[in-house]
């Protein structure tokens, strides 16, 4: 088996293994008593939670991305806070390429102080 198909056998057992997972909690919850509306409420906030996160780091990746030239391999990720309520961390790594860059906003500042000197 190739990359390819380790890689199909990976999505398919973790998407296996968290759908099991989803429906134990679910029963676990309504054998606590719990309402099926409540219930389809907090899973349904949960997912959107994480999606507005995935957002964040989407939109710093590619922000990051088009305006600073000498970063390359940006790794970004975002999540809830355990600590602290209503802050999302966002985790940001990368490796520095080259230090000056035409398309680099400060650009102009470094010659400029050269030349005074």
């Amino acid at each position: 088996m190739g990359w390819f198909g380790s890689l199909v056998m990976f999505l398919l057992v973790t998407t296996v293994a968290f759908g099991l997972m989803a429906v134990l909690l679910n029963l676990y919850l309504l054998r606590l008593g719990f309402d099926a509306r409540y219930i389809g409420l907090l899973a349904g906030l949960g997912q959107l939670a994480w999606a507005a996160a995935a957002l964040a780091a989407f939109y710093v990746r590619e922000a990051l991305a088009k305006w600073e030239p000498r970063i390359e391999d940006i790794a970004v990720s975002a999540y809830p806070d355990p600590a602290a309520e209503n802050v999302l961390r966002i985790e940001i790594s990368y490796r520095v390429s080259r230090t000056n860059n035409v398309r680099n906003h400060v650009y102009p500042f470094y010659l400029r102080r050269e030349q005074e000197a």
